[in-house]
């Protein structure tokens, strides 16, 4: 074993600039990309989920939102000289978008609900604890707002709300 990793510590490494490879294939590729999607004629391709909307109406991005635009990039993801990655991308785009934010904004509850449950919150409804969860991990943004506009919270703006609150918010 320990020869092993002797033999990994000799063999010399090579330095590969990924970063400045993926940037040059970007460049080559997001111009063939940009004409792809202003040649695609989304009244043409969705009639059924845009019959709603006239003609002469401008598509706005929240109507565009349902579209299953995926099986548009399908074919082109065999052409990666032309394309890359971006439409493998554009394709998984949906699932990221609503998993990574939903993941760490568990993550950020489970662990502001950690620092607000403490002995004297424990008996507290549910109701309780999400709102002091919530407030937990806004509080920066809440001590903002009650610094700008101490008349809505009422407090001045020179005291520190935070220490008179019964509730473990600020630790």
């Amino acid at each position: 074993w320990e020869e092993e990793l002797q033999a990994a510590k000799e063999v010399p490494l090579v330095e590969v600039d990924w970063l400045d490879e993926h940037e040059k294939e970007f460049e080559r590729v997001f111009p063939n990309w940009v004409r792809f999607g202003k040649s695609i004629d989304l009244r043409h391709e969705f009639p059924d989920d845009l019959k709603e909307h006239p003609v002469e109406q401008k598509l706005e991005t929240l109507d565009l939102m349902k579209l299953d635009v995926g099986r548009l990039y399908v074919p082109l993801e065999n052409d990666r000289e032309k394309y890359g990655f971006l439409p493998v991308m554009a394709r998984g785009s949906a699932a990221s978008i609503g998993a990574l934010p939903a993941e760490s904004f568990c993550e950020r509850c489970i662990s502001a609900g950690n620092l607000v449950m403490n002995k004297g919150n424990t008996l507290l409804p549910d109701a309780d604890v999400d709102m002091m969860v919530i407030l937990r991990m806004n509080r920066d943004f809440m001590k903002l707002m009650r610094r700008l506009y101490p008349e809505l919270s009422g407090s001045s703006a020179d005291s520190d709300i935070f220490s008179h609150q019964p509730i473990n918010v600020d630790e």
